[in-house]
């Protein structure tokens, strides 16, 4: 499959194909609803919520019900047509507070800048470096401006220790960062999905591609 120009990738229904990891999309979910339904019995009384970015079903949706299939269900939607989105679904648990920031398809999707045309991830790396794994984000609030305010040591304890069991049995790797904030040192926790366990190999796929602005790019013109 030839591209031409290296960065040059052609876009086509918000979309532009890579060679990248792939992961099996119903495994990732299985692990994904599991982790979320200990979250969920174990720091918020047996019910959660959780908000979309899919314009007419943001929500607050309730978990389990009906939550547990309505959003499986949507990450499904997407999986049958992209193999990477950068979307997320926020879910929040009462007991902390703590939020859950699920990247069930990746946390990084691409961009096409207009008056070169190229095509490089979110974060500004060729579009062969794109990251694919997909992700769950602990943390314990959103402040203005998109900051995250991490969680407190005793606060991240007790979600490592909610989560163990699963993390352990389902064998995703937990991640725990220090983040300097005001009034002290927070953690951000991630639950990553290994490619060993969860990737099904490198793969040439469509991955949701934006206009730095964070709509969807225009289909390339097309040349004669």
């Amino acid at each position: 499959m030839m591209f031409g120009k290296k960065g040059l990738l052609p876009v086509a229904g918000g979309a532009s194909v890579v060679l990248a990891q792939a992961f099996n999309a119903e495994l990732v979910l299985g692990a994904y609803i599991g982790v979320i339904d200990a979250m969920t019995n174990g720091m918020s009384g047996g019910t959660s919520g959780v908000i979309t970015v899919r314009k007419g079903k943001e929500g607050p949706h309730l978990w389990p019900d009906p939550a547990r299939m309505t959003i499986p269900t949507m990450w499904r939607q997407h999986a049958a047509l992209y193999g990477a989105t950068g979307e997320k679904m926020r879910h929040a648990f009462r007991n902390g507070p703590v939020v859950c920031n699920a990247y069930v398809m990746g946390r990084q999707w691409l961009v096409q800048h207009p008056a070169t045309r190229e095509v490089r991830t979110n974060l500004g790396y060729p579009a062969e470096k794109l990251d694919t794994t997909p992700v769950l984000e602990f943390y314990e609030r959103d402040e203005p401006g998109g900051v995250h305010v991490g969680l407190t040591r005793k606060m991240a304890s007790k979600v490592s220790d909610t989560i163990a069991e699963h993390a352990k049995m389902l064998r995703l790797v937990t991640v725990a960062t220090a983040v300097a904030q005001e009034g002290g040192t927070r953690i951000v926790l991630e639950l990553r999905f290994p490619s060993e366990h969860y990737g099904t190999g490198v793969e040439w796929m469509r991955v949701v591609c934006a206009t730095p602005q964070g709509d969807l790019a225009p289909d390339d013109p097309v040349r004669q």
